[in-house]
C-alpha cells in the first residue's frame, strides 16, 4: 500500500510530521468544520469518534496552516521629527490657554 494512502491514527500523524498531539487534537474539530482539515471517522461511536488521517490529508492542512500563521509584515512606523513634535505640542498648548482665557472672561 503506498505511504500516502495508508491511514494513520492521530498519534502516527503527530510523530511522523512533528505536530504536537494536543494541538493536533485541540484543533481537530473546528479546522474540520471549516473545511481545513480532512480526516476519516472510523468507528460506530456517535460522541467519540476515532480519525484517521492520510499523509495527503496532513500535507494539505499543513500548507494551510502556514499560510495563516505566516508572519504579516509590520507597519514602518514614520520617523520621528522633533521639531514637529514641538511644534504640534505648542500649538495645543496655546489653543487651551486661549480656550480657558475665554471661558473665565
Amino acid at each position: 500500500m503506498s505511504e500516502d494512502l495508508r491511514l494513520m491514527t492521530l498519534a502516527e500523524v503527530s510523530r511522523t510530521f512533528n505536530i504536537p498531539l494536543r494541538d493536533l487534537k485541540r484543533n481537530l474539530k473546528a479546522d474540520a468544520e471549516r473545511g481545513v482539515l480532512t480526516s476519516v471517522p472510523i468507528g460506530r461511536g456517535t460522541e467519540r469518534v476515532h480519525r484517521r488521517m492520510t499523509a495527503e490529508h496532513v500535507r494539505a492542512y499543513q500548507e494551510v496552516r502556514a499560510r495563516e500563521v505566516a508572519p504579516q509584515q509590520p507597519e514602518r512606523e514614520q520617523p520621528v521629527d522633533p521639531l514637529r513634535q514641538a511644534i504640534e505640542a505648542t500649538k495645543k498648548a496655546t489653543a487651551r490657554r486661549r480656550g480657558r482665557r475665554a471661558v473665565a472672561r
